[in-house]
């Protein structure tokens, strides 16, 4: 499971399918809260990790990384936000699909794109009519009355003997058979002889289906005769969700007020089918109305009945600590080598893995052992981690602790293998080998290991006796080691000196070479010796 570079906390969402059928590319709403609360259906709290203005919430698929598109509706800075997103697949009832909403990057800022996630948007935000290019001059766009944004559109209807109209070409908000369309709308006539303001819904040629309010203070709706109903207030904005099947012939519509309560609902009526040559989503400022009336947010998206639904809510989840370190590593975890890059894979947890060109070096258990990531050159790790690349922030308690058990700085040399520590190192240790080297237990004198033909294997602290496997010979510590220790060989012999504390490396032929080589290794300089 990925995690997408940079955000600190995520949730879990599942969307559960409709009985209708397999959905694709379906808008679905969410509304996020700034504060702390139960998550619930499409209500999720982000428990003040997010910014104030929304700017950092994102939305994935459910491999936590690939973006979806999505388009806040509205929102109140520090309070809440409305967004829609458009979902790629979501499978029939009883299956779900997940989706993931991302949040807690302060220098984030909003991608909300209403184009690309609903089938059709226009909220008059660039000043224009956009695609109402039919209509009266009666109507302009204003930014005097606008619900949301900075601009809504206006008809100032001067005569109670003239009609006015605004509306786009055929199938441009109600393109697909069923769809919901969604908008504002207010009057501010000063009429009260039952004038209207209203919004036409034309598919085929035909008128299916009228909203409005009237100047009177009552709403109205179409299906081929007029019916009034309910309260209206005039300078009072109202939402209208109109869902349209033209396959069935029917369609449904609710009002909210302006904080979204339900006012009225209908179901299930039949569409009207008088003959127009008018298109699509059109406004209308009819007679007898006289005064101010305005439409704002108009937009449509996909939908079928039953809708896909809201199912259960994960627990927030929070970045892998690596991720936390620093917000240079947020975006693009990269270390540089001497001859390559490796990536600093997402969601590190308790595994973490450094892809490498040609190799990889896995990291147990949260870095609580000593771990060097080594390509043909040393790589010295300080006590401090300062000189660890690009890990810039403090050391986190658990590096402070496991540094603490370092008493001398460590190199760790690997050509072409990756090198395990099973212990915490304590003294200074340099491992020089063309395989894996294995080390067991804790290590308390300064060692120097080179065999190019066989693998050393430490097993226990040094003890009386301690045996070495090499090709020809097995050499035994005959006591506890002391200050001088002779190791016997066919024709030679070596001293230790000090406790070791010189470091010392065997060379020794395969058992077809007649003759053996012995070196004493200081450091980086090895010395032959020559004679008995």
């Amino acid at each position: 499971m990925g995690w997408l570079s940079g955000w600190q906390y995520r949730k879990s969402h599942q969307i559960v399918g409709s009985t209708a059928g397999a959905q694709t590319d379906y808008q679905i709403r969410v509304k996020t809260y700034y504060g702390s609360g139960t998550d619930n259906g499409e209500n999720v709290y982000l428990n003040g990790k997010c910014r104030a203005d929304f700017g950092d919430v994102r939305f994935t698929a459910s491999d936590g990384t690939t973006l979806l598109n999505y388009w806040i509706e509205e929102k109140s800075d520090g309070n809440w936000a409305i967004f829609w997103v458009k979902v790629p697949s979501i499978p029939a009832s009883p299956d779900t699909a997940t989706i993931y909403i991302y949040y807690g990057k302060t220098d984030a800022t909003t991608t909300s794109d209403p184009a690309n996630t609903m089938l059709k948007y226009h909220g008059f935000e660039d000043g224009t009519f956009g695609p109402f290019t039919y209509g009266d001059a009666a109507f302009t766009v204003t930014s005097s009355v606008k619900k949301i944004g900075n601009y809504g559109a206006q008809c100032n209807d001067a005569s109670s003997s003239s009609s006015y109209r605004r509306y786009p070409a055929a199938d441009t908000f109600w393109a697909l058979n069923k769809v919901a369309v969604e908008f504002w709308l207010r009057t501010d006539a000063t009429s009260t002889s039952g004038g209207y303001c209203e919004v036409y819904l034309i598919k085929g040629g035909y008128l299916r289906a009228i909203v409005g309010i009237r100047d009177n203070g009552v709403f109205h709706y179409w299906t081929g005769s007029y019916y009034t109903f309910g309260t209206s207030s005039k300078q009072t904005w109202y939402k209208f969700v109109v869902e349209l099947d033209y396959d069935a012939l029917k369609w449904n519509f609710r009002i909210y007020d302006v904080n979204r309560n339900l006012l009225h609902s209908y179901s299930n009526l039949s569409m009207g089918s008088s003959s127009t040559t008018n298109y699509d989503v059109m406004m209308f400022s009819s007679l007898a109305l006289v005064g101010l009336s305005y439409w704002d947010e108009f937009f449509s998206r996909k939908w079928v009945s039953p809708e896909p639904g809201h199912g259960s809510w994960g627990s927030e989840e929070t970045a892998g600590i690596i991720q936390a370190w620093s917000q240079t590593l947020n975006v693009s975890h990269v270390f540089t080598r001497p001859t390559c890059l490796f990536r600093l894979f997402q969601n590190v947890n308790t595994a973490h893995v450094f892809r490498r060109p040609f190799r990889f070096l896995r990291l147990t258990q949260a870095l609580n052992t000593s771990h060097v990531y080594l390509r043909h050159r040393f790589t010295r790790l300080l006590q401090t981690l300062k000189t660890l690349h690009v890990w810039t922030l403090p050391v986190p308690a658990f590096l402070k602790q496991w540094t603490a058990s370092l008493n001398l700085t460590h190199t760790f040399r690997r050509p072409i293998r990756f090198l395990r520590l099973t212990q915490t190192l304590q003294v200074s240790h340099v491992y020089l080998r063309s395989r894996l080297f294995k080390l067991l237990q804790a290590l308390n004198i300064s060692h120097i290991f080179t065999r190019p033909f066989r693998r050393i294997s430490y097993t226990q602290p040094l003890q009386p006796t301690h045996a070495f496997r090499r090709p020809v010979r097995i050499i035994r510590f005959p006591a506890i080691i002391q200050l001088a220790h002779l190791f016997s060989r066919p024709t030679r012999f070596m001293k230790l000196i000090e406790q070791l504390t010189l470091g010392h490396a065997y060379f020794v032929a395969v058992p077809s070479v007649k003759k053996t080589k012995l070196f004493l290794v200081i450091g980086d300089l090895a010395i032959q010796l020559y004679g008995d």
